[in-house]
This record gives C-alpha cells, structure tokens and sequence, in this order.
C-alpha cells in the first residue's frame, strides 16, 4: 500500500472486480492574464503601416495560470469505493468541490449492496504554466494495472527534482509517464504511450491553431503510385 508523508493511502487492488464502474474527466483552464483593450481610431489607409497594426492593445495583467476541475463517478459491489480526497496535493491547490453519494441500493439477488460516489473538484496550480514544457496531469483509478506496473519496472519514474510545473510534486505513475513519453512518443510509426495519469507536453503542438506547422513532407508521402 503506498504511504504519503507516513500515512498509508488506501488502494484497491484486490477488490477490482468488484467496481462496476470507474470513471474521470479533467478540465484544464488557461488563464492567461491577458487584458485587450480596443483603440480608438480607424484603421490606417497606408499599406504599409497595416500590415503591423492592430485594433487592439494586448496589456499582461498578471502571470498566467492554470486551473483543473476533475469530476469523477465510481460504483462497486458489496463495499464502499476508493475515492479522491477533497484537498490540497503536489502543485495542485483545492479550491472548492462537492461530493455527492447516492444511498446505498441493493442488488438484484438482494444479497449484497452496491456503492455509488461522484464529485467534481476545482483547483489550482501553484507553479509556472508553460505549454510548450508542461504536460497534463490526469486523475488516475484507485488500482494499479498491468501496463502500469510494466512502465514503471520498464522506464521508471522521473526525478522530481529535475521537472517543472505541476508534474515536480506529481506521485510515482504520472512521473513514470515523463520518462515513457521521453522515449516513445512521437519517436517513430510505430511508438506507443500509455501511462494513463499524464498527457505529455510532446503531443502539445503551438503551431495548430494557427494554420501549422510548417509544409514539411517526407519522400514516402510525396510518391504517387
């Protein structure tokens, strides 16, 4: 069972099968710090000076930062669900939330109960937000899988102390995405990344939005048959 500053932190690893359901989303807002304010004249007639004009002024109030609301829902027979406590943890500050527990209701065989638990909470990210460096973390299930036990023997985790933003405080699985996506993503055709509580700033493309990126094709994709 993992521990977390000497307490030990519940993981539901040998009652599995008895989840019906597990499920989460996370929604990361980027506030920018940005302030537009319009100006007051028209636009110049000369072609030249509107190439660089712009109708707005573009001030930075503020650091840019970003916030995190996670929603997640869990069912599970005879007991009670592993869920996310409502607080603070690594880089991510708690804001506020709700949880909400629908009463326990009995199974068909009348035999047993089924648990259910849902909750949606908003954070905050106590460190810098640069796209172009920093992934996403992801909530993860209160169990460990296969493929995660097969990262984390294969590529380990990255060390904290050598990271920047959110994923520096982040547990041992996100980190061990750091390393995996290091190695595999976007490395080849045939690259494959799955750890599942880290969305790697790799596959963050600055270029997108605007028309990119540049027209760069390789020969398999120019040859016509």
């Amino acid at each position: 069972m993992p521990t977390l500053d000497n307490q030990q932190i519940p993981y539901d690893d040998l009652q599995v099968d008895q989840y019906n359901f597990w499920g989460s989303a996370d929604e990361y807002e980027h506030v920018s710090g940005v302030c537009v304010l319009p100006i007051a004249e028209n636009a110049p007639t000369d072609t030249d000076t509107l190439k660089s004009w712009s109708p707005v002024v573009v001030v930075q109030l503020h650091a840019p930062y970003r916030k995190r609301t996670m929603s997640w829902k869990a069912t599970k027979r005879n007991s009670p669900p592993v869920i996310p406590s409502p607080e603070s943890t690594g880089k991510l500050e708690f804001v506020g939330g709700s949880v909400r527990f629908p009463g326990p209701r009995l199974e068909t065989t009348m035999n047993s109960l089924v648990w259910e638990a849902a909750g949606v909470y908003s954070y905050v990210e106590t460190c810098e937000d640069d796209p172009g460096r920093d992934g996403y973390l992801l909530t993860s299930q209160p169990w460990q899988t296969q493929i995660q036990d097969f990262n984390a023997s294969t590529y380990g985790a990255a060390d904290g102390a050598n990271l920047f933003g959110a994923i520096s405080k982040a547990g041992y699985d996100a980190r061990v995405g750091v390393n995996q996506s290091e190695m595999e993503s976007l490395n080849g055709a045939f690259a494959i990344y799955s750890t599942i509580s880290w969305f790697p700033a790799e596959y963050v493309n600055s270029e997108l939005v605007n028309g990119g990126p540049d027209t760069v094709y390789s020969s398999s994709v120019l040859t016509t048959g």
